[in-house]
């Protein structure tokens, strides 16, 4: 049995355990299942949550590092519970930063419902905001078409076209009782472009989501192997807000998350709005120990093999479908997080990325490995990292990686990449910094990074070769109600260069 077809039965099987076996502490923490939004896809508190794993200061279980499916209740529970650990354990600068966090995200966003015991029955208003900003982007590309460059039907990667733009946005997020919450929110310029919008509904540890947003998976800080394309999607799915324990010998997995969504892409290739199934679970068998599955599934749209109750069945369980195997593209992952009983502060990790196809674990590997540091020896305010990335040539009849013969417009959405920015084939060396200042009101991060886009990459031919560049983003909170926000990015390379930069201010109500 390969592994996307074991990881896709022990994620049904948590999922459907979360119905039966609630964590009920874990709920009681977490306002006993009261609805509350998700945290945006870049908030502060998502980073945040990720450096206090590293710092060991998160629970078994307590929040999935790998995914940015976040809502702001969970947040302030990790970051009450994180206060808590750091006093017991005499860690002065862990609980001052901890209770930064969870001053800052009271501030931004109220108690989250704590205020009332009462039924909740009324409609009331969560947060909203308005916000102005300029962004640029130019040397974009959108990715080739085809199942490999020397094909005759290849189509080489086309630009983009560059933009400069000045914008006004607004959001705002309303709770009707204490388990339905609605969101919305936009960007109004030259041109509008709605952002996330969507229905949340809580049920016990269950949430489920109707509408638009984004999510990504990955293990690393700079993309996931499965799914890293951070553009909203249409669609829905239901995530475990809080850690279940599975009955009988699987209560030894030690506490299980798991979500799963599925979104209607624009196109690929010849299938117009094709779908994008997608799964993440974790386990977490040891304190100091997290093990993951990500699976995404490409399927469907019109022009492609028509639905039925076989094809769908072969793909829930990890088979190709279709007469040929063209109903479906899958990518699978499985990543381990460690935190080792040293003094310094950090945690490894691994994901381990195929192609689902036989042998193509071995075969033709992806990889993202790295290790990230809570806090620097006598900088308790600064974070750092370093990770690899790399894709393996298509090798022994497995495909190169993010192709497909059927889905000729690789691993993404009408060209926009889905999964790792590397864009397959090749390698990536990363080093990042963050510090928090000022009573975590000022954040500041940046990476560096080198890359060797090879022959079989989704951007081939012009990105061949060795690129280097980085990212920069700047947060603070000038008062309460008001936020700063300076972001740029660059990747240069021979005879070509692709850069951003955005800025913007935030007026809360």
């Amino acid at each position: 049995m390969s592994v996307s077809r074991i990881g896709a039965w022990l994620a049904a099987a948590a999922l459907l355990g979360a119905v039966a076996a609630p964590d009920a502490a874990a709920q009681r923490a977490r306002g006993s299942g009261e609805a509350s939004a998700f945290l945006a896809l870049e908030h502060w508190a998502v980073d945040a949550v990720r450096r206090l794993d590293a710092l060991g200061l998160v629970a078994p279980g307590g929040a999935d590092a790998a995914s940015r499916s976040l809502t702001r209740s969970g947040a302030l529970a990790l970051f009450e519970s994180a206060v808590l650990r750091a006093e017991r354990e005499s860690r002065p600068a862990a609980a001052a930063l901890a209770a930064a966090y969870r001053a800052r995200l009271i501030e931004e966003f109220g108690e989250l419902g704590r205020e009332s015991d009462g039924p909740g029955s009324g409609a009331r208003l969560g947060t909203a905001w308005v916000e102005a900003g300029y962004g640029q982007e130019e040397g974009g590309l959108r990715v080739g078409r085809g199942y490999a460059p020397s094909d005759d039907d290849w189509v080489a990667p086309t630009a983009l076209e560059a933009a400069g733009d000045g914008w006004i946005g607004a959001a705002a997020d309303v709770a009707l009782g204490r388990r339905l919450v609605l969101v919305g929110s936009g960007e109004f310029g030259p041109e509008t472009r709605w952002g996330e919008a969507y229905a949340l509904v809580a049920w016990r540890p269950v949430r489920v989501w109707v509408g638009r947003r984004g999510y990504v998976y990955g293990a690393g800080r700079g993309g996931g192997l499965v799914l890293s394309g951070r553009a909203p999607y249409d669609g829905g799915g239901l995530f475990l807000a809080d850690p279940i324990t599975l009955p009988w010998v699987l209560r030894h997995l030690g506490p299980v998350r798991g979500e799963v969504a599925l979104a209607r892409l624009e196109e690929n290739g010849d299938f117009v709005h094709p779908w994008l199934w997608s799964l993440r679970g974790t386990i977490a068998p040891h304190a100091r120990l997290t093990i993951g599955l990500t699976r995404s599934v490409m399927l469907g749209g019109q022009g492609n093999t028509s639905f039925s109750l076989k094809n769908l069945a072969y793909v829930m369980i990890g088979k190709h479908a279709g007469e040929g195997g063209e109903f479906d593209n899958q990518i699978v992952s499985v990543d381990v997080r460690y935190r080792p009983p040293v003094p310094v502060p950090v945690v490894v990790y691994l994901e381990w990325g195929m192609e689902d196809s036989a042998g193509a674990w071995k075969d033709v590997p992806g990889w993202v490995v790295g290790a990230e540091f809570g806090a620097l020896p006598g900088l308790p305010a600064v974070s750092a990292g370093l990770e690899r990335t790399s894709f393996a040539r298509s090798c022994c009849g497995n495909p190169a990686w993010y192709r497909n013969w059927a889905f000729r417009g690789g691993w993404a959405d009408a060209g926009r990449p889905l999964g790792h920015p590397l864009g397959g084939h090749g390698t990536e060396w990363l080093a990042h910094v963050a510090v928090d200042l000022l009573d975590a009101r000022l954040g500041v991060e940046g990476r560096v990074f080198l890359r060797e886009r090879r022959e079989e990459n989704l951007f081939i031919p012009d990105r061949l070769g060795e690129s280097r560049g980085g990212e920069f983003r700047a947060r603070l909170r000038a008062s309460p109600r008001f936020d700063v926000e300076v972001a740029g990015r660059v990747d240069s390379g021979d005879g070509w260069r692709e850069s951003g930069l955005s800025s913007g201010v935030r007026v809360r109500f």
